[in-house]
């Protein structure tokens, strides 16, 4: 899998998204993975037709370390959603390949009280997504989950789409307000676990 994403990144980019089970909003730190969106590449048109949902089991950790580490040896730039949430299943304390959408955005905006990714769709790239508390009320994602609910699934992978552009535009409002040296060392220190 991770050879065949390497070889159709032509931008050099793949946004990877963890749906996590036993969490109201789909991202507990004690939780564990229930599926893994992964978006190759930042061109494409039709987003949820080239994102690639893994349905993660027991061995998603060992799937996943494996995963990254391809990328990561070929340099291939990974964009996540909240990567210290997932640092455990990434298997590298530090990579120069990891960006978080979340803390470039903080960095953009630091007076915003959201970072949500719906808030992210909508600051950088001007598209409107849904929040997952106004696409599925109440429900917890290990229901949905359970459930296999296509609405699920659909949702994970359109906001993994989202993540390699989002990122490429707030990098560029970083380097224009001369913040993105800041955020690299920020990125550094977010993913060795500091």
């Amino acid at each position: 899998l991770a050879k065949e994403i390497t070889a159709s990144c032509k931008d050099g980019c793949v946004g990877i998204y963890f749906a996590w089970r036993d969490s109201l909003y789909h991202s507990c730190y004690d939780g564990y993975i229930s599926y893994v969106a992964i978006a190759p590449g930042i061109e494409s048109d039709d987003r949820l037709k080239d994102v690639i949902i893994y349905d993660a089991k027991d061995d998603s950790d060992i799937i996943i370390k494996s995963f990254v580490g391809t990328l990561n040896d070929n340099d291939i730039n990974i964009v996540m959603y909240d990567v210290k949430k997932a640092l455990k299943y990434l298997g590298i304390r530090h990579s120069n390949v990891i960006w978080d959408i979340g803390v470039a955005a903080y960095l953009v905006n630091p007076l915003k009280d959201s970072y949500e990714p719906d808030d992210i769709a909508r600051d950088y790239l001007g598209k409107t997504i849904p929040s997952f508390k106004e696409k599925f009320g109440k429900d917890k994602a290990e229901k949905l989950i359970e459930e296999k609910s296509q609405d699920y699934i659909e949702y994970i992978a359109t906001i993994a789409g989202i993540l390699p552009k989002a990122m490429k535009n707030a990098a560029k409002q970083l380097e224009e307000w001369q913040m993105y040296d800041l955020y690299k060392q920020r990125g550094k220190e977010g993913s060795s676990g500091t």
